[in-house]
């Protein structure tokens, strides 16, 4: 399968001579309320955690200490959030997309590029980076299977951190089975929390069919850019060079001579990533989008 990430000529150019993504920090998105739609999904968690703790045999007294530490588990999750930087990369699902190309390329200087999605997964899943789908829709993050997976992993960090805080109280549960200690599970709990606050977005922006690459690596120095008198914080993420497979050439006068000079920096660069054994080949079409670019 293949997701498409629009950009300039620019960026193609950055993109094939470094193999980096500029992962834009999420404040500077083009949707200023970023982050809050996931914080609300965090409080609707807190809302819902109450049905889950029927899963488990304990006291009416001890369901208030259940609820007070999940409670504290979401506000720390939430200061996270807020304190950390993060940095994300788009794609879309759609290719050649006329809404992309008005939206995310400059006129008569758009590109699309296909990426293998396979491949920047298991990449990403390497360095501590996750490529998620975005969620337009609470009610999805809240439903099926990655829900219920994650129920249980509340139910586990909150029985060991009240087990930990309250070593004389003894918890009744054959269902929770602690498989980490209380520091690794209740790290793992956050960190898959703010990965989900990061993927959801209001559903004004469904049409986008967004997939996102998230960086929370608080170690890579931040890099600066300038976009419509704007100074926009960015992180640079390599990625491997042959998850490109293909680039389309947007709407433009000068498709035809774009698309002659995409085929000779191709010919060039493929020799300079041969010599570090990475394979760069992709193909070259032109979009079919009538639209007419001044």
């Amino acid at each position: 399968m293949g997701i498409y990430h629009y950009t300039s000529a620019q960026g193609v150019l950055g993109l094939l001579q470094h193999g980096e993504f500029w992962a834009t920090e999420i404040n500077f998105m083009n949707d200023y309320r970023e982050l809050h739609e996931g914080i609300a999904v965090l409080n609707l968690l807190k809302d819902r955690f109450k049905t889950a703790l029927n899963k488990i045999e304990i006291s009416s007294h001890n369901e208030q200490e259940f609820n007070e530490t999940f409670e504290i588990i979401i506000e720390m999750t939430v200061d996270m959030v807020k304190a950390s930087t993060t940095n994300i990369v788009s794609f879309s699902t759609d290719e050649d997309y006329l809404r992309q190309w008005m939206s995310y390329c400059p006129s008569n200087n758009g590109y699309c590029i296909e990426f293998d999605k396979e491949k920047l997964a298991n990449y990403c899943s390497s360095k501590n980076l996750q490529l998620s789908k975005v969620e337009y829709n609470i009610g999805t993050v809240l439903s099926g299977k990655e829900y219920l997976d994650l129920n249980n992993i509340i139910l586990e960090v909150v029985a060991e951190v009240y087990r930990w805080q309250f070593p004389d109280k003894e918890i009744k549960s054959e269902s929770v089975k602690l498989r980490f200690n209380k520091a690794e599970n209740l790290t793992s709990l956050i960190k898959r929390l703010q990965f989900i606050v990061a993927r959801i977005k209001p559903s004004k922006f469904v049409d986008e069919n967004e997939y996102r690459i998230i960086d929370f690596s608080p170690n890579v120095p931040q890099q600066y850019r300038e976009r419509n008198g704007v100074i926009i914080p960015y992180k640079e993420i390599p990625f491997p060079i042959e998850a490109i497979t293909k680039i389309t050439i947007g709407p433009s006068s000068n498709q035809e001579l774009a698309k002659k000079g995409l085929e000779i920096l191709r010919g060039t660069l493929k020799e300079k990533y041969l010599k570090k054994d990475e394979l760069l080949d992709f193909k070259i079409v032109l979009s079919e989008c009538s639209l007419r670019q001044f």
